[in-house]
């Protein structure tokens, strides 16, 4: 019990001071010895969570606390707000990104977002139907750019180009966007980056995490604000950095693409001013897969909020995909369109969308 007045204590002073709430790190292992609470089972350590929010929702409404779980219906009914899906427990994140670069290797098959056109929805849309359900009304998923402990979406082969249907994606999820820093300028995993104070996996993971011996430290390069002395990250020697600047000349920077209004920064703002705008891209939105086939491209999903709909199609290969659907609408009003045929009538969808190509649509409204 002292050890619990401690943690509200603590917790306190930061709600006092201003902090909206916490990220807790492997919150499934909070209670020592509880040993089913890595995949969500351990009754002690939910008692604990469960216990923690009832006291925040009396004394601090509107604090959040975010799990590092990902088991969404494990830690949100425990009492957290929000949880992610990623690299372990719930599987379907790395179906959709893991390339076979990096630190987490393709463990799920080859993955959704990627050129060669080979990954399957199976994985993600199972998991993320079940995800969704278990936490209806009760808090939020988040699909994260990426985090400190795996490869950011610029990763291996994967191109500039392939980024933009993957942000559209990202921003047009149902729960809340998770943008890990420099994702949004397109910062990179840097190979070689040499390992710091336990970076190397070596076991340490979740046991379905799928890796033995990763190096997280390529995604934790210093973020790169200009194009000063260490990115203008630090004025201290670049030897004394903690890690090592990404040694690419052509590493981006926010400086740079703040002057261009055709960079990645620019774009991701654009997604994110739709979804402010329209809340049936946000969090609160029905969300449904439409394609039949899981192997099939272009995706195509369903954003749906009272008498609201939208359509999102993207193509992350890099050859023409098309496809043709039951759908019951006739109209379509562009939010943002980039090599993408749409035709909607006869009840019937069909789309043609170029390599990488991405769009997203009000459609009329239901009857």
């Amino acid at each position: 019990m002292k050890n619990r007045a401690e943690l509200r204590k603590i917790l306190s002073y930061w709600f006092d001071l201003g902090c909206d709430g916490f990220r807790v790190d492997m919150a499934a292992t909070l209670v020592k010895h509880d040993l089913k609470a890595q995949g969500g089972g351990g009754e002690g350590n939910i008692a604990l969570w469960k216990e923690l929010r009832s006291w925040m929702d009396e004394q601090y409404p509107e604090r959040a606390l975010v799990a590092e779980w990902s088991y969404p219906d494990k830690a949100i009914p425990a009492g957290f707000h929000l949880d992610f899906m990623m690299h372990f427990n719930a599987p379907g994140y790395p179906s959709l990104f893991f390339n076979g670069t990096g630190t987490i290797p393709a463990k799920e098959g080859p993955c959704y977002f990627d050129s060669a056109g080979r990954g399957s929805l199976k994985t993600f849309r199972e998991s993320y139907a079940q995800q969704r359900e278990a936490c209806r009304g009760l808090g939020y998923i988040s699909l994260p750019s990426a985090n400190h402990d795996i490869q950011r979406p610029r990763c291996g082969s994967r191109s500039w180009e392939e980024l933009r249907p993957l942000w559209v994606f990202l921003m047009t999820q149902a729960g809340l966007p998770t943008i890990y820093y420099g994702d949004e300028i397109g910062m990179r995993y840097v190979p070689g980056t040499p390992a710091k104070e336990g970076s190397t996996l070596e076991g340490i993971t979740a046991d379905n995490a799928g890796a033995a011996d990763g190096e997280r430290s390529g995604t934790r390069t210093p973020m790169q604000w200009d194009g000063t002395n260490n990115a203008g990250f630090s004025t201290a020697k670049p030897e004394d950095l903690y890690l090592p600047l990404d040694p690419d000349p052509k590493r981006p920077n926010v400086a740079e693409q703040e002057a261009d209004a055709n960079s990645l920064i620019h774009f991701v703002r654009r997604l994110l001013r739709l979804r402010e705008q329209f809340p049936v891209l946000g969090a609160e939105a029905e969300f449904r897969i439409l394609n039949v086939e899981d192997e099939s491209y272009p995706l195509v999903y369903e954003r749906s909020l009272e008498k609201h709909c939208a359509l999102v199609v993207l193509n992350p290969s890099g050859r023409t995909q098309t496809l043709s659907l039951s759908l019951d609408r006739e109209e379509a009003q562009v939010l943002l369109e980039e090599g993408v045929k749409l035709k909607l009538g006869n009840s019937m969808l069909r789309v043609e969308v170029a390599p990488f190509g991405y769009g997203i649509y009000l459609l009329n409204s239901v009857t």
